[in-house]
């Protein structure tokens, strides 16, 4: 199969759409009907697939007899398929996938008993990537084999197919890769084939690349051979290889993955190699390689007899999205692998060590089984969650990273809830089936499971998902399989639950809210909150505790339209619901409960309640009191204890309510922004006495990355004794220069460091970084809040760059970023705002345009007063004339006045 041979008689299938608009040449139209092609006709069997992907990437030196360069630019590859086909019913036509591939007209069809069928016509089905193949005679029932010949187009981009990569080493050596990006409905861009979840089939893969690469691909390698008879005449060995591999198990389409590169391996043990970029290897992948050993051996033990035959880890730079899990076969974006130890924060280690657990996880889940349907995916997406965050959790000993997990992910998903739709959405079209991998499908699944892991045990639990994946090993799947196993299991232990219970949790739009109401001291009831927005009703596991009962807890089952009572001598006792791991709903306490609950939460004894349910009634009162159902004076009481808390998971919610007010610090000039920040810093001051020493010695990873987010927020809210500690650290810095290469701390460092710095310590700094050439650091010079620096000495260093013609890129960029720094910081100063009016066709870089410049001033001012201003300095410049530019200004001014105007009305209940 030579491209050659081959151009004579090519359809070049995709110029249907770029040619004709949207029809086929023969007139065909293309409708967008459904994803799936019927299985009620044929079936595929097998793939025999051969390939011949470019690696000669970007290098315009040399030729490349292998590809042909089109008309919009794009690289080709050589493709053969041979599927064997099980006709179930009559018919004169195969339907087959196929996207942007160069279809041959040679199609040959072959019955087992060697007669062959000739095509008649090829046409296109209901939409662009169904191909029709018409032949002369009836195919009966019966075993067939298809061969197809064809080129498929190579991209650069995010779009699924063949993927390529290129970098130059510092050795000035090319180092290359060319690899499968298949997410959903990719492979059809690959071969012909048929391109649907349900169907799994066996492929035997052979690619030929140049013997100085390496082929890898879902199994093992069962041959290589070099290819005499294909010589490139550019390279002084003149040969390329082949390279076949074992055939799979089983396997979707999707599933396929294929690389071919010459980045090095680095052996992790005999079955599981790591490939990268040469110059990488040595530092950078130290933790990666830790967490691929020990994460595959957990998981190895916890499902034995379910054999991954080899396991291969490929970091390429600018991969699209996040990689992919394919079997035997893992797909990292290079900078999700990378940690530094010295240098990167703690959260970083965390980070790295979840999301390569997660692509190993998906090895069972979702390769070794995987989703019949599109829309299912999200069962095994919250199955590799659940085994992957156990896994890193054992990896980082004493880490309390699950709990940090568990409460983030219940967070997050809570936030998006109540907004949209986080159930998993039915897929139609292709359109909508790319679009399911870019929806934050998993964040509510695993949720959803760990409340029936609750409910069953961990034991009984996690023995169902071993009964699964055995039953189903190499099969696609519907979530009632799942479902049916673990309603068998709990009704041989007796939990009294069925599969519709916990399928509603998905089905079901949004979440449900529980409401406590204690009646009299004797007994309270625990009842769902209707509500017009929730459009389901369920059944709700959970627990309740006392004070007077820790550490046990009272089991009750919520119904539909049911209320529980509990009958209990409550007295003086405050009511939790205790979630346990997981419990996706919020819960609305009587403020008398709460005030016993803030009570017991400020004493000493407040670890006898879990750090989970800590941070759950945070994460509450806060989203009630952003909806106006709480009032703030409870949410400042019960938040209070945090002045002892030293856990950062139940600090969490609370660093997301900074972020989230942090909206209304530029208001500091009025009351509203004034009292939050006071009532903030008086919350962080008792901590940071605590975290600030040198000498503190934290308890784990996570109770470092509380230290450094109660000092970065600390410094933000103007805590005296944080800023003068950020200005002694920069101090101390310039005497004894350190690497500060944490983006965290820099800003730390330099940006709060010289908040409060004078005069002389910004002369020492500044001068330092322009000495140095450190421009990208010279923004950080904008930070301080002395007006004097910033009116006298700051335009002073703009003149001294305007007026000097630079042509360096790196003093051009950072002159931007100043100017915007300075902007973003300090317009909000109306005699700073004045200042620069006055001078900002001297000031503002030449590369920006003054209306360019008039709009990020706009857009970071916060009151009225400022934006009047701006309209007078409108009225009286002559800069810009053009009335149309003038009117454009105006309406921004307009639209950013009701901004602030919603603003300020949102931030005032805070206070």
């Amino acid at each position: 199969m030579n491209l050659e041979n081959m151009r004579s008689t090519l359809i070049f299938i995709i110029a249907a759409t770029i040619l004709t608009g949207g029809k086929s040449q023969n007139n065909f139209s293309i409708p967008i009907e459904s994803i799936r092609l019927s299985v009620n006709y044929m079936v595929p069997i097998h793939y025999n697939i051969k390939l011949i992907p470019n690696t000669h990437i970007h290098d315009s030196n040399k030729a490349k007899p292998s590809i042909i360069i089109i008309n919009h630019g794009h690289v080709l590859f050589d493709g053969e398929s041979s599927i064997t086909i099980n006709i179930l019913q009559s018919t004169q036509y195969i339907k087959l996938h196929g996207l942007n591939l160069l279809i041959s007209l040679s199609i040959k069809l072959f019955k087992g008993d060697g007669l062959m069928y000739k095509m008649s016509k090829f046409t296109y089905g209901s939409e662009p990537d169904i191909l029709v193949f018409h032949f002369n005679e009836i195919l009966f029932p019966g075993l067939y084999c298809m061969k197809v010949d064809y080129v498929g187009r190579m991209t650069d981009d995010d779009t699924e197919g063949f993927f390529r990569s290129s970098h130059v080493n510092k050795n000035g050596d090319t180092e290359n890769i060319v690899a499968t990006h298949i997410q959903a409905t990719g492979a059809r861009r690959l071969f012909p084939c048929w391109d649907d979840p349900q169907l799994r089939t066996t492929f035997a893969i052979s690619v030929k690349h140049h013997r100085n690469f390496t082929a890898l691909s879902n199994m093992p390698i069962r041959m290589n051979y070099t290819d005499q008879d294909y010589t490139d005449q550019n390279y002084t060995d003149h040969s390329l290889k082949w390279t076949h591999f074992l055939t799979t198990p089983p396997i979707a389409t999707y599933h396929v993955a294929i690389a071919v590169t010459n980045y090095i391996p680095i052996r992790i043990n005999k079955n599981i190699y790591l490939w990268c970029r040469k110059y990488l290897k040595d530092h950078f992948f130290e933790l990666a390689k830790r967490v691929i050993e020990s994460v595959t051996s957990h998981l190895e033990t916890e499902f034995q007899g379910i054999e991954i035959p080899k396991m291969d880890h490929v970091a390429i730079p600018n991969f699209p999205q996040d990689g992919t899990s394919k079997c035997g076969l893992i797909f990292h974006r290079e900078m999700d692998l990378i940690h530094d130890e010295q240098l990167d924060p703690v959260m970083r280690k965390i980070e790295v060590a979840r999301g390569v657990a997660l692509k190993i996880a998906y090895q069972w889940f979702g390769n070794a089984i995987s989703s019949s349907r599109w829309s299912f995916f999200w069962l095994h997406d919250g199955l590799a969650t659940i085994f992957a965050e156990e896994a890193v959790d054992k990896i980082l000993i004493n880490s309390g990273i699950m709990d940090f997990f568990i409460v983030r992910n219940q967070y997050e998903s809570l936030h998006l809830d109540f907004y949209f739709n986080m159930n998993p959405p039915l897929t139609n079209n292709l359109s909508e089936t790319n679009s399911l991998f870019n929806f934050p499908r998993y964040i509510k699944a695993p949720i959803v499971l760990r409340m029936l892991q609750n409910v069953m045990t961990t034991e009984v639990f996690r023995s169902g998902v071993r009964s699964y994946l055995y039953k189903y090993v190499h099969s696609s799947l519907a979530p009632y399989q799942f479902w049916s196993i673990q309603e068998d299991l709990a009704n041989e232990y007796l939990f009294n639950i069925s599969r519709y219970d916990f399928s509603a949790w998905i089905n079901n739009r949004h979440y449900p809210i529980l409401n406590w109401t204690q009646k009299n001291s004797s007994y309270g009831t625990m009842k769902q909150c209707l509500n017009k927005t929730h459009y389901g009703k369920w059944w709700i596991p959970t627990r309740i505790i006392t004070k007077s009962i820790l550490p046990n807890n009272i089991r009750i089952q919520i119904k539909p339209q049911t209320f529980s009572y509990l009958d209990y001598n409550f007295q003086d006792d405050w009511v939790m619901v205790d979630i346990q791991q997981a419990g996706y709903y919020r819960i609305s306490y009587e403020n008398k409960n709460l005030h016993q609950i803030a009570h017991y939460l400020n004493s000493e004894e407040y670890e006898h309640i879990s750090v989970i349910n800590r941070a759950k009634i945070i994460d509450d009162v806060f989203h009630f009191m952003i909806a106006r159902q709480l009032n703030i004076s409870m949410f400042w009481k019960l938040t209070t204890y945090l002045r002892q808390e030293t856990d950062y998971v139940a600090w969490y919610p609370m660093i997301k309510m900074f972020e989230y007010v942090s909206n209304v610090i530029p208001f500091d000039t009025n009351a509203t922004g004034f009292n939050i920040m006071q009532n903030l810093k008086e919350l962080l001051d008792g901590l940071f006495e605590i975290l600030k020493s040198e000498n503190f010695i934290p308890k784990n990873d996570l109770t470092i990355c509380l230290r450094q987010e109660i000092l970065k927020w600390a410094c933000t809210f103007r805590h005296g004794p944080c800023l003068e500690m950020a200005k002694r650290k920069l101090l101390s810095h310039f005497d004894n220069p350190l690497s500060i290469d944490s983006p965290e701390w820099k800003e730390w460092i330099f940006c709060k460091g010289l908040l409060e710095a004078n005069i002389s310590v910004w002369n020492i700094v500044t001068h330092k970084w322009m000495g140095d050439k450190r421009y990208e650091l010279l923004p950080y010079v904008t930070c301080t809040r002395y007006s004097s620096i910033l009116l006298e000495h700051l335009p002073y260093m703009f003149d001294k760059w305007n007026l000097t013609t630079h042509k360096d890129t790196a003093i051009i960029r950072s002159y931007i970023n100043i100017f915007h720094t300075f902007v973003t910081k300090h317009v909000n100063n109306y005699s700073i705002l004045t200042k620069i009016l006055v001078n900002l066709e001297r000031i503002k870089p030449k590369n920006i345009s003054i209306i360019l410049a008039l709009t990020d001033i706009i857009n970071h001012v916060y009151s009225k007063k400022h934006l009047d201003k701006i309209l007078i300095y409108l009225e009286q410049q002559k800069y810009i004339t053009d009335e149309q530019q003038i009117a454009e200004i105006q309406r921004k001014i307009q639209i950013r006045s009701s901004e602030i105007k919603d603003q300020i009305n949102h931030f005032q209940f805070l206070v």
